[in-house]
């Protein structure tokens, strides 16, 4: 009986570890997916400064609406993969960041593009968008700490470190 007992506790305790392990394999894709979406959006934040300082109306305005069109395609996809098992706090931080970016440029960006008449930017045009542009990388600045909280936090939970060895 003590032996049947023994077993019966091995494999419970495999199964457990291999439910665990698997479950962390899952929540690592999950997290994967949504960081490497924001990434995407976040790394392209320096091809957007420099489209905005090119001094081509043309060119930042273009570049404005490409880089929308991104964060809203990024927001529908971060959404779309939902929550890990009713934890929603990766992807709720992600779509927050996102928001911000797109809120931050159709309000600030597009009406300062769109009240301009010239092509071609003056040193006063484009030290105006310097200046939103600065603006917006102080104001990031909460949204990017949320989302990293959140992100070691998710990575805490289910033990995404353990699949690194």
């Amino acid at each position: 009986m003590i032996r049947i007992k023994s077993i019966f506790v091995i494999t419970c305790t495999v199964f457990l570890l291999f439910s665990c392990k698997e479950n962390a394999r899952k929540a690592k894709v999950y997290h994967d997916a949504i960081v490497k979406s924001t990434a995407i959006v976040t790394d392209s934040v320096i091809d957007y400064a420099d489209a905005i300082h090119s001094g081509s109306l043309s060119i930042s305005s273009e570049v404005t609406q490409k880089y929308i069109s991104l964060i809203s395609k990024t927001i529908d996809s971060v959404n779309f993969k939902g929550n890990f098992e009713g934890d929603s706090s990766l992807r709720t931080t992600s779509v927050g960041l996102l928001r911000f970016y797109e809120t931050y440029i159709n309000q600030n960006f597009v009406p300062y593009f769109n009240s301009l008449v010239s092509d071609s930017l003056g040193e006063e045009q484009i030290a105006i968008a310097d200046s939103l542009h600065r603006k917006m990388m102080d104001e990031e600045v909460q949204y990017w700490n949320s989302f990293n909280n959140a992100e070691k936090k998710f990575s805490d939970t289910y033990d995404l470190m353990s699949l690194e060895e």
